[in-house]
């Protein structure tokens, strides 16, 4: 199965389609400048996402099965998919998921969208919950699924929209057999993928979202449509809803710059990778970053190209974010270094997107 990932122009106007109709909307990128060296951003593109799995799942208790395991609303009504989660017993976060329903004459059925390395325990995990349940699960192959058409992505809007074809299909031609428009763009790579969701703040998969660590809102799940908060008892509803009343979050993932430590700290996110002797995709996860003469852990290292990536963040140490009543310890000042011998300084950065979901949630408590 290849799955691919359309990055949209900015101001990019989309024609509807019968089955997945959509709207024209803004993309909520940061504002970058283009590097001589490193992977070049694409302002628009069709990248091959060659490390997602897709799992199938059908029946007459297929719904009923999904809506008890995962953190969104299972509508079966819906035509163009939603993002999800899985959690364990204890609430934290096994994985990610995208659902795309298939149309079908009988029972309803969807495919399950998520990182490879998680697809095999996926697939273990929704079978020890299966009991007596009438649902058929598996892990499809790639010759397996005839071309399902384009979905818009349901995490950010305007972020991008994503195909599911055939794996020896030939994306070009397939996009010009499902929509015209985007049979224009060009081929992008899963490094300028991975790329546009550094900038943007997006974690994907088990390994950036620290499977079984963490839940849902560290992870940004809560404010990336994941999570339904008036649904039914699922799998690890309960401290899931309590944090979302009565919690402070006080770790995200955010996107951040490296730079020389011999650089003042950068006013906006810029994805320069030549300003560096090497590039942070060799940083080892969770790395720890700390603050110029501090002990105390204020981030985790998660992924990176170039001179970007994402890290597990103190908010209120990193950021000028509150997000309680007592406040936190960022000051403009403040420095932040990674704990391996790099020489290179750690600047947070929140997105605008996340910056208005946070600021629409309740006020700061003790």
């Amino acid at each position: 199965m290849s799955n691919l990932h359309v990055l949209k122009r900015q101001s990019f106007r989309l024609l509807s389609t019968s089955r997945f109709p959509i709207a024209s909307v803004s993309n909520p990128a940061f504002s970058t400048r283009n590097a001589s060296t490193g992977t070049p951003i694409a302002s628009a593109g069709i990248a091959p996402l060659p490390n997602r799995s897709l799992i199938h799942i059908s029946g007459r208790d297929a719904p009923k099965f999904l809506q008890g395991l995962t953190t969104n609303n299972v509508d079966t009504s819906r035509l163009h998919g939603w993002y999800t989660a899985f959690l364990n017993a204890t609430g934290r976060v096994v994985t990610d998921a995208f659902v795309w329903p298939v149309i079908k004459d009988v029972d309803w059925a969807c495919l399950l969208d998520v990182d490879e390395t998680v697809a095999q325990r996926l697939q273990s995990y929704l079978k020890k919950h299966k009991l007596r349940s009438k649902v058929s699960i598996r892990v499809l192959e790639g010759s397996q699924q005839k071309t399902l058409g384009y979905l818009p992505d349901p995490r950010l809007a305007g972020f991008s929209h994503r195909l599911i074809l055939p794996k020896n299909a030939e994306p070009e031609s397939s996009l010009t057999n499902i929509l015209q428009p985007f049979s224009q763009l060009q081929l992008a790579t899963a490094k300028q993928y991975d790329l546009h969701r550094y900038i943007n703040g997006v974690p994907e998969g088990p390994i950036e979202m620290f499977s079984e660590h963490y839940q849902v809102h560290p992870s940004n799940l809560d404010v990336l449509n994941a999570v339904d908060f008036h649904k039914g008892c699922y799998v690890g509803q309960e401290l899931t809803i309590r944090t979302e009343h009565t919690g402070v979050v006080r770790k995200r993932i955010l996107p951040i710059q490296l730079y020389p430590t011999n650089s003042s700290a950068p006013d906006q996110l810029t994805y320069s990778p030549d300003v560096m002797d090497f590039d942070s995709s060799t940083i080892p996860h969770e790395t720890k970053i700390v603050s110029t003469g501090g002990k105390r852990e204020a981030a985790k290292w998660i992924a990176g190209t170039g001179n970007v990536g994402l890290a597990m963040c103190r908010i209120e140490t990193m950021t000028d974010v509150k997000v309680s009543a007592e406040g936190g310890t960022y000051t403009e000042s403040a420095e932040f270094f990674l704990s391996e011998d790099t020489g290179l300084k750690v600047k947070a950065f929140v997105p605008n997107w996340l910056r208005q979901q946070l600021s629409m949630a309740r006020k700061p408590r003790s």
